[in-house]
């Protein structure tokens, strides 16, 4: 019976151990892209941050609410590849912006025509995640299965976040600042002209 209770207690603190690990390593993660998005964009950086924290704030939420969904390090590591995915789409997007910027548009119309430029991009990836997370879920158990079902609910969050919030506070931000493209780090290339564009 000792040793029962000696293993019970230490398969218990491995788990203990193992989600706060967990946990940090996903909270730094979440930092360090803020921080890099910030650096690189400014507050177009910040308002993209604030994007993503609703993608994590998704998550804590609707993880929390599933009641039958334990936490295991499949689906850690699915948050985490979720989220990446979510930080890479919301990228594609500010670069799209950047370079029509930097071909001579307009900042609001460089946003406009970036968002339609980077809306096929990040439907094809999002596709291809969900398609081969869903035969994976389908086919597998235990920690594949697991790391499927996340990517899949992440999937849902992070085409939310890249295509409808990001686009919304976007607009909100060119109601502040519809100029300067040097506030977010936007430069024209050499010897470009601005492009009067709609």
């Amino acid at each position: 019976l000792a040793k029962i209770t000696d293993t019970a207690t230490i398969y218990s603190s491995f788990n203990t151990f193992a989600k706060v690990v967990c946990a940090v390593v996903v909270a730094m993660v979440v930092i360090l892209s803020f921080v890099y998005l910030i650096l690189k964009y400014n507050a177009m950086g910040l308002i993209t941050s604030l994007a993503l924290s609703f993608c994590v704030l998704f998550n804590i939420i609707t993880f929390s609410l599933i009641s039958s969904f334990r936490l295991t390090m499949g689906s850690y590591l699915g948050m985490i590849f979720g989220y990446l995915m979510s930080f890479f789409a919301c990228v594609v997007m500010l670069e799209k912006f950047k370079s029509e910027y930097a071909s001579g548009k307009k900042l609001s119309p460089s946003f406009k025509s970036g968002y339609k430029k980077a809306l096929p991009i990040i439907i094809d990836v999002f596709a291809v995640s969900v398609i081969f997370a869903s035969i994976v879920a389908i086919f597998t158990s235990g920690f594949t299965f697991s790391f499927a079902i996340s990517v899949l609910i992440n999937n849902a969050f992070g085409l939310i976040t890249s295509l409808l919030i990001m686009l919304w506070f976007s607009r909100m931000y060119l109601k502040i600042n519809n100029v300067k493209g040097e506030k977010i780090n936007f430069h024209k290339e050499d010897n470009v002209n601005e492009i009067e564009s709609k």
